[in-house]
């Protein structure tokens, strides 16, 4: 383990071992310098403080003229204030917990192999296995003789070369000697898909933050944390924005991956992070970061989602109950945050388009939607139409040859069927109650109901189910839904925003 040395002292262990610990001093001392210039200092006060940095006395300096006392170089005599030594460690300290907590966040480092299986982090315990080194980066830091550490200077160049890169898994080094490597620490450290990267660096983040306030006393390593939380969810909105601010470079040598679809990958990992069994877990902290550092600019950002989620829900079926699940895990979240649910109802997957009839002259009529077209051309309607109900002239799914069922067989699957649809009801009951509790959103949700509700009106005329298509009517199964979803349970009368109330 480390010790608690003088972090002043400690220069060898920071870089190359053909490095000489004068020039490592010397870029220690620049980057300090830096620092300080950020801070506001004026020159002369920046000045002093770098040159009481110590160093042992194995260092040799050609350059320094001064007078050593007691094996440690001094600028002045009458220099004896141990303060400014004493700032200057704090500050080395800090700056390298800063490093620590970015290599642990992004997973991305500027120090060699060799280096990093030579040290400790100073806090909050260890680095983890396997880094990605960013070999652009450290060639510009060492040219302008910096220390090769990570830092609010260099972090934004450090995470757009790591988004950028290729082949992350060609500069995979280990911060510690084992014989045996782990490919999941590998294919953690080497993500691909940007979002689900930034998504990861989140959950690290606020894993550190935790760490930290836990176990350690170190406020700069919790801001550094809180900033890198921060950072991920800046630039996946910038990224699902603005999807060509991050391309993938093109390597000439080994064939590069494809540009990935930022949207896609941000649906696909909410239908995994969000379905009600893993509600719980630290993305979903990252979904809600993104919305309210962007509760703005939406649209953009999830109006391809909500085309993705259609389409994925038109191509559902009471077979597969946990992508049902999935799909209502992510309506819930939309409909839960006000600004998200906004999105929902203006898009084009809130209600169904008005039909345009031709006339004379040029002229065009626009008439109601029929009834059919709440349950085609709507993200509701689709999941109110999730059923167990054959279509007309069309055989049941689930009870396909009854005759050679057994009573058993059909028990089972009729109790699974009622299990299923208890779950269904439930979940539209949440949706439709997120919808109507939002004043934003109330107003939408309540002219979906009384349009879907006026367009199927024909149902009561209609004695023959086989006689829905042609009367333009929603089928059963959709109004059986819509029924059982029991609105009434939470409001029996619900007032629009004009005064008109409308009785549930």
């Amino acid at each position: 383990m480390r010790h608690e040395e003088d972090a002043g002292n400690d220069f060898g262990l920071l870089f190359d071992t053909e490095e000489s610990k004068y020039t490592a001093k010397r870029r220690c001392r620049k980057l300090i310098q830096s620092e300080l210039e950020k801070n506001g200092l004026e020159a002369d006060t920046i000045e002093q403080e770098v040159e009481t940095v110590s160093i042992s006395n194995d260092v040799d300096d050609p350059e320094d003229t001064s007078e050593s006392i007691d094996g440690h170089v001094t600028v002045d005599e009458t220099d004896t204030d141990e303060n400014h030594a004493v700032r200057m460690e704090e500050m080395l300290r800090k700056l390298e917990i800063e490093n620590d907590v970015y290599q642990r966040v992004f997973l991305v480092t500027l120090e060699s192999e060799e280096t990093l299986s030579g040290r400790y982090p100073v806090v909050s315990g260890k680095l983890p296995a396997c880094l990605v080194f960013l070999p652009q980066l450290a060639a510009e830091e060492q040219a302008e003789e910096l220390a090769c550490w990570l830092n609010a200077n260099n972090v934004d160049g450090a995470i757009l070369e790591r988004l950028q890169m290729p082949h992350p898994e060609l500069h995979v080094v280990w911060t510690r000697k084992t014989r045996t490597r782990s490919e999941s620490q590998v294919a953690e450290a080497t993500e691909m898909m940007p979002i689900k990267y930034l998504a990861a660096c989140y959950d690290r983040a606020v894993a550190e933050i935790r760490q930290l306030e836990r176990t350690s006393s170190e406020s700069n390593g919790t801001e550094v944390a809180r900033r890198c939380a921060k950072l991920a969810v800046t630039y996946a909105g910038t990224y699902l924005t603005n999807p060509q601010a991050i391309q993938i470079e093109q390597d000439s040598i080994a064939v590069s991956p494809p540009q990935p679809n930022p949207h896609h990958d941000l649906f696909n990992l909410m239908m995994a992070a969000v379905g009600y069994r893993t509600i719980g877990t630290a993305s979903v902290g990252f979904f809600e970061a993104l919305v309210e550092e962007h509760r703005n600019d939406l649209d953009p950002l999830f109006s391809p989602v909500l085309k993705e989620l259609f389409e994925t829900v038109c191509q559902l079926s009471l077979h597969q109950p946990s992508v049902v699940s999935s799909c209502f895990g992510v309506l819930d979240f939309i409909t839960r945050h006000s600004p998200l649910a906004c999105v929902l109802t203006k898009s084009n997957f809130w209600l169904p388009p008005a039909v345009t009839v031709p006339q004379l002259f040029g002229a065009v009529l626009h008439q109601p939607p029929q009834g059919t077209a709440y349950e085609d051309a709507t993200l509701l309607g689709r999941l109110l139409g999730l059923t167990c109900i054959p279509r007309p002239l069309r055989q049941s799914e689930f009870f396909l040859t009854p005759s050679q069922q057994s009573q058993a067989e059909m028990d089972a699957m009729t109790a699974s069927l009622r299990q299923q649809f208890s779950s269904l009801t439930d979940a539209l009951h949440r949706v439709l109650r997120n919808l109507l509790r939002s004043p934003e959103t109330k107003t939408d949700a309540l002219k979906w109901v009384v349009n879907c509700m006026r367009d199927n009106v024909g149902r009561k005329q209609v004695r023959w189910v086989v006689k829905l298509s042609s009367v333009g009517c929603a089928p059963a199964s959709h109004q059986v839904n819509y029924k059982f979803s029991n609105l009434s349970r939470q409001m029996t009368t619900i007032t629009v925003d004009s005064g008109i109330g409308f009785s549930l």
